[in-house]
Formats: C-alpha cells, structure tokens, sequence
C-alpha cells in the first residue's frame, strides 16, 4: 500500500505542477493581451483626435471660404490673406513704391499679424522705387516676386503746373495719371493680386489757408475719388494724419525732425495706423484672387500724350511758316481780283465823250415853176461880222452832253449859216 500511495502523491504532485504552469502561462498570455488591447487603444484615440481636429479644420475652412466669397465686395486685407491661406497654403505680401529697402514697422507689422492669423509661411518682399525716376520703373521687379497683396506707396501726388523753364513756358507734371497707368502694369501682370494704394503723410501746409491744410489736400482727394471709380482699394494715410493732427491741435511740422525725417514718435505712429487698417478698414476684394473662377477686370482709361521730338517740332514749325506764306500769296492775289473786279465796275459807269453831230447839209431842189425872185440887198458889215462871231463862238463852246430825246438834241444844235440862193 505504501508503494501505491508513493505513486499516486507523485502523480497528484505532478498534475499539480503542470496546473500551475499552466495557470502561470495563461495569466502571462491574459496580461499580454491585455497590454496589447492598450495599446491598441491609445493608437486609436490619437488616430481618431487627428483624424477629428483635421476634419473641424476642412470645415472651418470651407466654411471661411464659403462666407468670404459671399460677400468680397467689403473684407478686410486679413482676411484676403486668410482667404488666399486656406486656399493656397501660404501667402506672399509685397512692400512697393516710395518706402525705405526692409521698413522695420512693415516687418513688424505683417510679422503681428502671421502670428495673430497662424500664416506659418509667410513672406515679405520689398521693391523701393525712391531712387527710381518713374514711380513704374521697377514693375517687372514686383510681378518676380508673385505677391498675393501688393501695398502699393504712392509719391504725392501732383497736378499742375511745378516750375517754368529758361524760356519762361510753364513745367506741368500729372504723377495721379502715373501712378494709375503703373497700377494698370501691375494689374495686367498679376491679375490675381490685390494692390492696395497707400497715401503718403502730408509735407507741407497750405500758405493761403486760414486752419492747418495740407498743400496737396485737393490732389489726395482727386486720387482717392479715381481710385474709387476703378474699384482700387486705398489706405488713406494722409487724411488719417491730417485728422489726427486736427484732433490734437498739431501742425505738420510737428512730424518730421530738421533733415525732414520722421521723428520716432510718428513712425510709430504711421505703423498703427496701417496696422489698423490691415485688420479693421474692409475694401473691395472682386479684383483679387478666388478659389472657384476669376476675378474680376480693372478697365483703367488713361489717356497717354507721346512726346514730340525736336525734329517732329521743327517740321511743323516749318509747315507753319510754309502755310503762312501761302496764305500771305493768296490774300495779294484775292487783292488783286478786288482791284480789277473795281477796274471792271469803273469801265461800266465810264461815259465816252460826245462828239457834236453835224447835220447834213441839205441840197436846195429846182423848182418846177421859177419866179423871179428880188435882188436881195447886199449883206452890211455888221452882219458878216455877227456872222463870223457867232461861228467862233459855236466852235469856243464845250460839247453839249447829248440827252435821250432827239426833239432836246435837235433845238439845242447850232444852226448852220444860211448861204444865199444860187441863181442861174
């Protein structure tokens, strides 16, 4: 009995064992499931809070989208950016036209705003045309640089008579029609682009006026106004200073140090300014970028007068004086008609002189029954004599004007002088 006891406690001892590595295995195999099946957990709940944060983002973004082109016609320049962000993935701003090479309040300015809107790629370029002689000189620059918003600084605009020349005539200049015909450049070049004008701060004040106004007031107005009609959007600097200034009983001068430099107090000032019409002033977006179409056409008239080279002058100088002799050759001419034309007149009224008519001597006719006529007495001295004065003074006297009756012509003529009869 003892030996078959031994056997089985052996037996009943190994099945033990093996029980237990086996509880010890499938508790090891659980845990590992387990951990796995963690695992297996995080991995989903990061996979899903992506997967929801990106999703949240399309919708946002579509939503944006949806709201900005329906109403493009009043937006913010942020938002444009914003706009052109979620479309394209980043953004690109250009700093144009009379502004300092890297204008540190520009940088600061679109560097606020990268980081107030996430614009992670954001670039700042900047073309300076202060050296430049035209305000459109260096266009082809800009359009290398592919900007989605131009800020566009124009010089102070000018309309009018500047300066006279050595010769006394008057200088004009129009920079308005140049800064509106470089505008034109760059908006056949980047049609997508947003090009805002930007006004510059008033210089000088007006001599004639009573109050502080500035001594381009009326151009700045006319610029805007144009600006206006062609949907162009403007960031009227000058009128905001002006006004700041009138608020705080300022002058002009006050700006700017003895070189004519800003004093720091208005850089600071100018920054603000702009920096809150980047964020706050809403202007027409039509003529910028859109997602789905095209936006719409700037249709800028400009009316461009090409100037005249010295030759080109000096031929119509030339057909000047070569029309003036013509017409000198044709007035003596036309004097010349007017003289025969008054010589022809003459000859018309011209009365000939009259010649005396002398009547014809009849012939005394035979009679058919002669008689024998009286011995006429002898003629006396004094009628011969009254005889030979009365021929002197028939041929002493001037023609007689001959009238239109010939009964008149006939009694006013001399009578010739009786001859006696001749007697067989």
């Amino acid at each position: 009995m003892k030996k078959r006891d031994t056997i089985i406690v052996i037996l009943l001892g190994i099945v033990t064992i093996a029980v237990i590595l086996m509880g010890f295995r499938y508790r090891q195999s659980k845990q590992e499931e387990l951990v796995n099946k963690s695992n297996y957990v995080e991995i989903n709940q990061s996979e899903s809070f992506e997967a929801r944060q990106k999703k949240k983002e399309e919708e946002k973004r579509a939503k944006f989208l949806a709201a900005f082109d329906k109403k493009r016609e009043s937006k913010t320049i942020a938002d444009f950016l914003q706009y052109v962000k979620y479309a394209k993935g980043d953004t690109n701003v250009a700093f144009y036209g009379e502004i300092p090479d890297k204008a540190q309040w520009a940088i600061d300015n679109m560097s606020q705003l990268a980081t107030e809107r996430a614009f992670t790629e954001m670039q700042t370029n900047f073309v300076s045309t202060l050296e430049s002689e035209t305000i459109g000189e260096r266009v082809d620059e800009l359009v290398e640089t592919k900007p989605d918003v131009v800020f566009f600084h124009t010089p102070m605009p000018v309309q009018g008579i500047v300066s006279w020349d050595e010769y006394g005539e008057p200088i004009e200049k129009d920079n308005i029609t140049e800064v509106l015909s470089a505008y034109d450049e760059m908006k056949k070049a980047l049609p997508e682009a947003l090009i805002v004008l930007v006004t510059p701060a008033p210089r000088e004040v007006d001599p004639e006026a009573e109050s502080e106004i500035s001594w381009h007031q009326v151009e700045i107005d006319t610029l805007v106004s144009e600006s206006t009609n062609y949907a162009i959007p403007v960031f009227n600097i000058h009128n905001q200073v002006m006004e700041h200034l009138k608020t705080n009983a300022l002058e002009i001068a006050s700006l700017y140090n003895e070189d004519g430099s800003f004093k720091p107090e208005t850089e600071e000032l100018l920054k603000n300014m702009f920096a809150q019409n980047l964020k706050t002033l809403e202007v027409d977006t039509t003529t910028a970028y859109v997602l789905d179409g095209k936006p719409a056409e700037v249709d800028i008239v400009i009316e461009v007068y090409e100037e005249e080279s010295s030759e080109e002058i000096v031929e119509e100088v030339e057909e000047e004086s070569d029309n003036l002799d013509l017409e000198e050759e044709w007035y003596e001419e036309e004097t010349e008609v007017d003289e025969w034309i008054d010589e022809t007149v003459e000859e018309e009224t011209y009365v000939p002189p009259v010649q005396t008519p002398t009547p014809p001597v009849s012939e005394p006719s035979e009679p058919s029954e002669p008689s024998e006529p009286s011995q006429p007495a002898p003629p006396t001295e004094s009628s011969s004599s009254e005889e030979t004065s009365e021929e002197e003074t028939s041929s002493s006297m001037p023609p007689a004007t001959p009238s239109t009756s010939e009964s008149d012509a006939e009694e006013e003529l001399p009578l010739p002088p009786l001859e006696p009869p001749a007697y067989e």
